[in-house]
């Protein structure tokens, strides 16, 4: 079964690695003189449309309560780079960054800590249930 396993994370692999080739390739394809901002739209709306299959069966199954913990510190950790990667630009190359990074670094991390109260509530309304 191990063996079976790691033969398929195998396969993803190199499926990803081919399809971040192939989006690189797209968006070159397109013209070198896009400018940054488009093309980081085409890659996302190209990633978008390759996970679609993936979001449509994660999204029908049920979330696992004992799990929530995790995406809740994935989101705070994901957040947290937002600024950090705004405080690295600042100190490296001395780019101020932009108020709305610090909105959307904002925003993640009140969305986790809320997400994290609300569990928490739910978590303690059970137990005394």
């Amino acid at each position: 079964m191990a063996r079976n396993l790691r033969t398929a994370a195998v396969g993803w692999m190199l499926l990803t690695g081919l399809l971040f080739i192939a989006v690189t390739g797209i968006v070159r394809h397109l013209g070198s003189d896009l400018p940054a901002v488009q093309a980081a739209f085409v890659r996302y709306a190209i990633g978008l449309g390759f996970m679609l299959p993936f979001l449509y069966r994660t999204l029908r199954t049920r979330l696992i309560p004992r799990r929530i913990g995790l995406h809740v510190l994935r989101g705070i950790v994901h957040g947290g780079g937002v600024i950090w990667a705004s405080l690295l630009g600042l100190v490296a190359f001395g780019e101020v960054p932009d108020v709305w990074t610090w909105v959307g670094g904002a925003v993640i991390v009140a969305a986790a800590t809320y997400i994290a109260h609300r569990e928490a509530l739910a978590r303690r309304a059970r137990r005394q249930t």
